[in-house]
Parts: structure tokens; C-alpha cells; sequence
């Protein structure tokens, strides 16, 4: 794609106007400033003005060698800082819900969409190897990215204003390509992982992978997915039945070990998020060290604020705001209910 391309409509070869607030994203015309201003259909440039990064300032497009095409970045970025805020273009339920919507967009949206991996593939394969999400989301910049098990960024679907965030979870230096991650490195075995891959994207990660290609890391990494499985059956078992205080002991234990780990291999905020919630239900279960969940919960709305620039914007953020005026006073809830919503999340994220 070229570079000097309108932020919202991708037209190309077009005189450009540049936003007078951030001075970096630039339309092709008043109109598409407008659009893209506020929700829905834009970015909501309002909101992310200046916030994040922008195409052909801050990052590129350009060959990645095997993989096809990749994102670089043309900047230094920091951790956490947001390196791009975007709409979707197509979405797979989209196209379920309207099978003309593809023929009804402007010949550049077309052009992009059409313009993805696999260069010589059908049409529906486009948002098997593009898509985020179950709905299959299909972004411009976003869905160029490759992946990587040890990636450098993490992102999010921000639902009130539905957009997607990307965002640097350690710091990347100009000219390094950036990266995220398709599977879940946590809960997945290292096996089903790349055997996922290759299945559904032809990716050999043993051959790319920072993680896979690199025996001693992966060995890591198959403890770390070791510690996380058997850390959500200890509270799927504590969930179920009536457990003493030395069982809330070892899972605080076991939850301090697997954060050593989290940090080792810069995990993404949202397992940080999850783990610090799940301990904290375990404290109110017992009524036991409630000055300790209340510290969980402060650093679960810490890594959620650092990753969103809002602690109000995910789901897990919301459940721990939830639980902080419970463990306060603030609300009742019923030991019961607690089991149930600890069973549930831990049963969620064994695959």
C-alpha cells in the first residue's frame, strides 16, 4: 500500500490534507476527516488524536521475507504505548449479514482487502488468514501483522467506540518488525500450537518463531504452559469443594510462581489482568487475607489501565473493579456465586 493514502477511505494518488490537531493522520477530502472523527464507521480520531501511532510516520508495510508482507516499525515505541488505533474494514458476520456489502464499498477498501495474504487466494480465505476474532475482523494495517509466540505487542477490541487497539508490550525499536501472537502461548501446548498454525495459517513457527526456533526458550515456554494448566485446576478444584486454609496458601504460592514466569517471557496485560482477579476470588471465598486481594485488584486495574489508557475498556478490568467494591464493603455477593464465576473462568481458558 502506499504510504500517502487517506487514513479512512485508503484512497491512493489523491491530494492529502493533514489532521491540524495531530499533524500526522491525513484524508483525502472534509468528509472522510469527518467520518473518521467520531463513532461508528471511523476510528474515532476524536478519542485517539495524537494517542497513537499513524501509517507511513510510525510504522510501514513492506516484504517480510518468507512471510509475505509485514508491519516494521519506522519509530521507536515504548511499552505500552499505542502503536495503532483502527476500524475494521470487513468482518466475516458482516458479510453474513450482508452478502453485497463487499460489492457496495469503494474500489479502494476492495483494493486493500483484496491486497492480503494469500495473494492468490480465494475470497474467503482472506478472513481465514486475516481475521481476528470469531467474527473474523479484517483491518488494513492490523491484519499485515505476522505472527510471532514471543511477540511484541498486544491488542484489544475496544467495544464502546469498536475499534481495535494494538499495543506495545515491550519496548521496539525503529526497522523491527512488530508482531503479536495467533495463539494462546499460555494455554496451549507448544505441539498443538504449531500444529494450530500450521494447520490454519501455513505457518512453520519452528523455522520464524523467536520461541520455536530456539530450543532452550521453548523448553521455557512448555513449563510455563505446564504451570499455567495445573494453576487452573487447583482452582477449578478449590472452586468445587470446601478447601482449608492451606489449600488458599498453595494456590497463592502457585500464583506468585506463575507471574515469575509471566514476567520472564513479557506476557500481554490480559493474563496478568486474569490471574490477579482469580486470586483475589479466591481470598473472598475464605474471607481470608483481604488486604491481599485488594493488592491484586490494584495491580489488575494497574496493567489495565497501562494497556487501554482506560481501566474502564476490557472485560476483565470491569470484573475487578466489580470485585474491589466487593472485597470494600462496597457490595454483597455469595461465596457461592464466587465459586461459580472462579469455575467458569478457569474452565475457559483450558483448552
Amino acid at each position: 500500500m502506499n504510504m500517502e493514502c487517506c487514513a479512512y477511505c485508503y484512497a491512493e494518488d489523491v491530494s492529502l490534507q493533514t489532521c491540524s490537531k495531530c499533524h500526522k493522520r491525513k484524508y483525502c477530502s472534509g468528509d472522510c476527516q469527518r467520518k473518521d472523527w467520531n463513532k461508528p464507521g471511523g476510528q474515532c480520531h476524536k478519542f485517539y488524536c495524537g494517542k497513537t501511532g499513524e501509517y507511513g510516520r510510525c510504522f510501514e508495510i513492506k516484504p517480510a521475507g518468507e512471510k509475505g508482507f509485514g508491519l516494521y516499525a519506522k519509530r521507536d515505541f515504548k511499552k505500552f504505548e499505542m502503536i495503532v488505533a483502527e476500524r475494521r474494514l470487513l468482518s466475516y458476520d458482516d458479510f453474513k449479514r450482508n452478502p453485497n456489502i463487499f460489492s457496495n464499498m469503494p474500489d479502494s477498501e476492495r483494493d486493500a482487502f483484496m491486497n492480503l495474504a494469500p495473494s492468490t487466494g480465494q475470497f474467503f480465505e482472506k478472513f481465514i488468514m486475516n481475521g481476528f476474532g470469531d467474527e473474523g475482523n479484517i483491518f488494513v494495517h492490523m491484519s499485515r501483522v505476522n505472527h510471532d509466540c514471543f511477540a511484541n505487542t498486544s491488542y484489544a477490541h475496544i467495544v464502546d467506540r469498536d475499534v481495535q487497539i494494538m499495543v506495545a508490550k515491550k519496548a521496539i525499536k525503529a526497522g523491527e518488525e512488530i508482531t503479536t501472537s495467533y495463539e494462546h502461548l499460555l494455554y496451549m501446548s507448544p505441539s498443538v500450537r504449531r500444529s494450530r498454525l500450521k494447520r490454519k495459517y501455513g505457518i512453520c513457527c519452528e523455522r520464524h518463531c523467536s520461541i520455536c526456533s530456539n530450543p532452550t526458550l521453548d523448553k521455557q515456554a512448555e513449563e510455563l504452559n505446564k504451570a499455567q494448566r495445573e494453576f487452573l485446576e487447583c482452582l477449578l478444584e478449590f472452586s468445587r469443594k470446601n478447601t482449608g486454609k492451606s489449600e488458599l496458601d498453595r494456590i497463592l504460592k502457585m500464583g506468585s510462581d506463575l507471574r515469575e514466569f509471566y514476567d520472564e517471557f513479557e506476557v500481554q496485560p490480559s493474563p496478568y489482568i486474569n490471574l490477579f482477579n482469580m486470586l483475589s476470588m479466591c481470598c473472598l471465598i475464605q474471607n481470608r487475607k483481604l488486604d491481599m486481594a485488594r493488592k491484586f485488584l490494584d495491580l489488575s486495574l494497574e496493567n489495565g489501565n497501562a494497556f487501554t489508557g482506560s481501566d474502564q475498556e476490557a472485560s476483565a478490568v470491569t470484573e475487578a473493579l466489580l470485585l474491589k467494591k466487593i472485597v470494600n464493603g462496597e457490595m454483597n455477593f455469595p461465596t457461592s456465586a464466587f465459586k461459580e464465576m472462579l469455575s467458569e473462568i478457569a474452565s475457559s481458558f483450558i483448552l
